[in-house]
């Protein structure tokens, strides 16, 4: 019985470790911006210039003010995706008491169409 209840009481305690990990996150921001530039054979962060702040669920954006005030821009360590100069991104931006996390949302990049026209 004692085994049993012990089990039990390990289970709940393991449960609540999502909640805390959610717990410590100081700031959620997700920012949308433009690709200034790329990452190439000797550099492997993107550089990009944040136009858009929103919040993120999971605790405040202080990022938002500081938009206001001044552009913001950041190295980001490209993830493997070729993404071109002048792409507009969306990026998640998580910032804990440990680290900080850029995750990629979205990729838009324009598409030149051309016609032939000369028949």
């Amino acid at each position: 019985m004692r085994l049993t209840t012990l089990a039990a009481c390990l289970c709940a305690v393991g449960s609540l470790f999502p909640l805390a990990a959610t717990a410590e996150v100081k700031q959620d921001c997700v920012l949308t911006g433009e690709v200034m530039r790329s990452a190439d054979t000797h550099n492997d962060f993107l550089r990009v210039r944040f136009h858009q702040v929103e919040q993120g669920e999971l605790a405040d954006c202080r990022l938002e003010k500081r938009l206001k005030r001044q552009q913001i821009s950041a190295e980001i360590q490209n993830s493997g995706i070729d993404v071109p100069v002048g792409a507009q991104v969306v990026y998640a931006y998580q910032q804990t008491a440990s680290n900080t996390n850029w995750r990629l949302l979205q990729i838009d990049t324009a598409t030149l169409l051309t016609a032939n026209t000369s028949n």
